[in-house]
């Protein structure tokens, strides 16, 4: 605690100037959370008045150039650690990254197998999509020719290598990614080869689809149109969906992944095939097992009827992020329809929003309960907020209060901010994944682009960026958790997630120098 006795009978003002040395006068520093505890002294009965309380935090400010640098510069850092101990150096070398790393000692944890692409490739696009960098450039045209030359060739479905033995594995694989990592290859280069290979997947989708209503049994009932995202590399089978969660968190991989061949060659199979499990989607019949109870769905939708503002998820994230999500991923129905505008999905959408925006919003007046992946969630009130500002102007208010509920919920007590779950603005640990806060960037940029750039959302946004450096980063990565290293291996990696959010939703609207 930090106490200082008051005057009597009389007002006073308590300060924590910032950059002052605290620990010299109250034996140390304050961290959060703060509780301000109003009393007297003694056992006299006179009474204590406090009026205008309030709290005002410093945050260091950057312009938009320098915070641009800052998250370009750290992100070639992790970039270029992570490509140059993860590469594949074994026997044969190739351009398919194979490694995970202790954070601390820099040591080889595993070595794995790879189907190409990934977030340290999709972030040196993030770069070349910003400036030209010629060592990325053939690094990432490397690795999209390694894709190519491995399809299969007779399924045309991508490969996994298993760099120990130089041997290509036959097996299940999720094409919607390597579909989307050639299609922003072929933006960059202008390359046909790569428009070509991302077709032939496509078309391997099509062609193999059809076989999860004809010669592969499933567990479950499978919806019309419904299209799988898992295929068998060699013999094509789609994999089947064992339950119906599985089934509505990855629904629109395969039909996202479809719909961006149908942006980039205007090809009517593929936005028929996308659409028509877009329509299967919104017209559907199901019963989901939701906090341990059915919740029969005919048809189904996000009526706030099978669950609360104070158990959200997983509602919000596992089935609205992945069912409605946001533009620019690669699954999404509003991906969809932002692509084709077929206005058969619009109604749904809207209903959707609405129902689970108002549900949010209650959390957010009460404290909220979240988990610690909803960005996905909070992106598509973004995204048709920029499409209709004024249809969809309640949106603006939504993502600004959320940005400041998550921003103050989720720090922890040594003054990290961390992906957590929080209920009455209180934050723990999720139980499955790494903490850096790359949920609340990702609503933090957010409220700025939609608050007129006030400057304030960039100070926080700094504030966050540096301190998450500060705490989680070592000499050969990011700690998972920020309150130091764990006792044995501490797996490095997690900051690609933290600097992901940030290149996609920020540093393509900073304005530099």
């Amino acid at each position: 605690y930090l106490s200082t006795a008051i005057p009597t009978d009389t007002w006073y003002d308590f300060d924590l100037p910032y950059g002052e040395d605290h620990v010299r006068t109250y034996g140390r520093n304050p961290l959060p959370r703060l509780t301000l505890e109003l009393g007297k002294q003694g056992t006299g009965s006179s009474p204590v008045y406090w009026d205008d309380l309030g709290a005002h935090v410093s945050f260091r400010q950057m312009s938009e150039a320098d915070l641009l640098d800052a998250i370009l510069d750290e992100t070639r850092w992790v970039i270029d650690n992570l490509y140059e101990r993860t590469v594949d150096d074994i026997n044969v070398p190739s351009s398919y990254l194979i490694k995970s790393l202790d954070a601390i000692t820099g040591d080889v944890l595993n070595i794995g197998v790879s189907s190409g692409g990934g977030p340290v490739y999709n972030q040196m696009l993030a770069i070349l999509e910003v400036e030209h960098d010629p060592i990325y450039l053939d690094r990432v045209v490397a690795m999209a020719n390694a894709i190519v030359a491995n399809l299969h060739p007779e399924t045309r479905l991508p490969r996994k290598l298993n760099a120990e033995k130089d041997t290509l594995i036959e097996g299940s694989v999720i094409p919607a990614p390597t579909i989307d990592f050639l299609l922003r290859v072929h933006k960059l280069t202008g390359d046909a080869k790569y428009l070509g290979a991302a077709v032939e997947i496509g078309e391997a989708i099509l062609r193999y689809a059809l076989r999860l209503r004809t010669s592969i049994r499933a567990p479950i009932d499978i919806p019309a149109d419904y299209i799988p995202n898992t295929y068998h590399s060699a013999t094509g089978d789609p994999v089947a969906p064992e339950s119906a969660y599985v089934l509505h968190i990855r629904w629109f991989s395969a039909p996202g992944a479809l719909i961006h061949l149908y942006s980039a060659t205007g090809r009517e199979d593929f936005r028929d095939a996308a659409i028509a499990s877009a329509l299967s989607y919104i017209d559907h019949d199901t019963v989901l097992d939701y906090w341990n109870v059915e919740y029969p769905l005919s048809p189904f939708s996000f009526e706030p009827i099978w669950y609360d503002w104070d158990k959200l998820d997983p509602a919000f994230d596992d089935y609205f992020g992945y069912g409605i999500g946001g533009r620019g991923g690669p699954y999404a129905l509003l991906d969809i329809h932002a692509l084709t505008g077929d206005g058969r999905l619009l109604p749904f959408l809207d209903a959707s929003l609405e129902a689970m925006g108002g549900v949010w919003e209650e959390g957010m007046y009460r404290g909220g309960y979240t988990f610690a992946d909803d960005a996905r969630s909070w992106q598509a009130y973004y995204d048709q907020y920029v499409v209709d500002p004024i249809k969809y102007a309640d949106h603006r208010d939504l993502l600004i209060r959320n940005a400041r509920n998550v921003f103050r919920s989720s720090q922890y007590s040594n003054g990290a901010w961390i992906d957590a779950r929080f209920r009455l603005w209180s934050p723990s640990f999720p139980d499955d994944q790494g903490s850096v806060p790359r949920n609340l960037l990702a609503a933090l940029s957010w409220a700025y682009l939609v608050d007129d750039r006030n400057p304030e959302w960039r100070a926080m946004i700094a504030s966050v960026f540096e301190t998450t450096i500060a705490h989680y980063k070592r000499e050969f990565g990011y700690l998972r958790y920020p309150d130091g290293a764990t006792e044995g291996q501490n797996a490095g990696g997690i900051e690609l997630r933290f600097l992901g959010e940030l290149l996609h939703h920020l540093v393509p609207h900073l304005r530099g120098e």
